[in-house]
């Protein structure tokens, strides 16, 4: 599992810097989703992902915020790739150490702010994780209120950071409250399915370390097929984690 797990996550992770290096060369929509093809079609998503986060960043200020180029590219690609647009404008937030504070002029229902934060607390995970898995601390800007959605993406770097090993993912977690453990199995449970690379018997090892959390777990590896199926891209490890919980 490891080696094929770990494969996946360094494909997801190339593609994403290459997209935002791309973006930086020029400013053409079209011609960075020409330039970008992963080696695994099912990663397209994260071409998106990075775009929207780049679109995000180029007005964000923390006197000013404007998403109107993000908003455009959302309408737009949003009937395929809803969530990863989100994500990655969570990912402009943090990298900007900003919250959703800074968007008050915007309207997001909840269900968008806590796929906003999803990203944040991806980005935070991954770039941060001294302060935010190894010390299990909330950062500064959201003045000691974890938001909803921000441990899931955090659950979703613990998965990146272990490469999907459940020993490796039990001693991260571990660094937690038992109180941020649901949000954290459902985005380990949803970077399990997208990453893919496992194997049942792989599937069945994560669900019993998950314990009690056994059903954040598949709830949150539900959300990924769910994503998997509205960008037309479903993988035999989304059908293989669908068919094994369809009645969880």
């Amino acid at each position: 599992m490891d080696n094929q797990v770990a494969q996946h996550i360094t494909e997801i992770m190339q593609v994403f810097r290459d997209t935002e290096m791309h973006f930086t060369d020029t400013s053409n929509i079209n011609a960075i989703l020409n330039l970008n093809k992963p080696k695994h079609p099912e990663f397209t998503s994260v071409v998106y992902e990075a775009i929207a986060m780049c679109l995000a960043k180029k007005n964000m200020h923390s006197t000013h915020v404007d998403l109107a180029e993000w908003q455009l590219f959302h309408t737009t690609h949003r009937d395929l790739y809803n969530t990863q647009l989100l994500i990655g404008l969570g990912w402009a937030l943090a990298s900007n150490n900003l919250s959703m504070d800074n968007l008050s002029s915007y309207s997001f229902n909840e269900t968008e702010i806590s796929k906003i934060m999803d990203g944040s607390g991806y980005y935070f995970g991954l770039f941060r994780s001294r302060l935010t898995i190894k010390n299990a601390l909330i950062p500064e800007i959201y003045e000691g209120v974890i938001p909803n959605g921000f441990d899931a993406g955090l659950g979703r770097s613990i998965y990146y950071h272990s490469k999907g090993n459940p020993a490796s993912i039990l001693n991260y977690l571990s660094n937690f409250q038992h109180e941020r453990h649901p949000q954290l199995w459902s985005g380990i449970g949803t970077a399990c399915v997208f990453v893919g690379g496992f194997t049942q018997e792989d599937l069945s090892t994560l669900l019993t370390q998950s314990g009690i959390y056994a059903s954040n777990f598949i709830e949150g590896g539900k959300k990924a097929c769910e994503s998997r199926i509205l960008a037309n891209q479903p993988t035999p490890y989304s059908i293989l984690f669908s068919e094994q919980f369809e009645n969880s």
